[in-house]
């Protein structure tokens, strides 16, 4: 499994690479680029299995990166790193599927969940079972699957429900049975103007 950092700022790819322990998430090969036309070579060259990118960059941005990707075809997990808090950033990274959206300076542990969380969709269903059996770190973090199979439900992301649920479920290994029943809620938190954010959450 590999992974593309793409950030136009040196110290920050510099960073990343040291910081997280690869090898426990299952990352074998970390190729780093600081603008999108250096990644478009490297993707073009190779088969890259997760994104993590950079939003503003000088020329292309990092959504404009993904943007291309998309259109060749390319199937690879992409994550988004930038320093504003855009809601446009938000939107067109959920349109274009990335899985995560982070602010910067970002949170080691949060990113490496992210990652973890890629390693995973990266496999193939069928194998995710022993997978997981083979990698304490990835077994540790089951409730990141669990997250993803509401999503891919919500989303409907899973093709033939009735047929890939049960699949799902047995490879996921997850602790839900086909005849149990659930009533999904999904909420939204809307922050209100001019009030303490810190007040808001209690």
């Amino acid at each position: 499994m590999n992974i593309l950092i793409v950030d136009d700022d040196s110290y920050v790819l510099e960073m990343i690479r040291k910081k997280l322990d690869w090898e426990r998430m299952g990352i074998t090969e970390i190729f780093s680029a600081t603008s999108a036309n250096q990644a478009k070579e490297i993707i073009t060259g190779q088969t890259i299995d997760i994104l993590l990118s950079d939003i503003e960059m000088p020329g292309e941005s990092g959504l404009e990166l993904l943007e291309w990707v998309r259109r060749q075809n390319i199937d690879l997990e992409a994550m988004f790193l930038t320093s504003y808090a855009e809601f446009e950033y938000a939107k067109k990274a959920i349109e274009l599927k990335s899985l995560e959206y982070y602010l910067k300076p970002v949170d080691e542990e949060a990113l490496s969940r992210g990652i973890c969380s890629a390693v995973i969709r990266c496999k193939d269903h069928k194998k995710i079972g022993d997978y997981i059996k083979q990698s304490k770190y990835l077994a540790s973090h089951s409730h990141v699957i669990e997250e993803h199979f509401w999503r891919d439900i919500r989303t409907g992301h899973l093709e033939n429900p009735a047929e890939s649920i049960p699949e799902t479920l047995k490879a996921d290994a997850l602790p839900y049975t086909p005849d149990q029943h659930f009533a999904v809620v999904q909420f939204r938190i809307m922050p209100l103007l001019n009030r303490d954010m810190d007040e808001y959450l209690r």
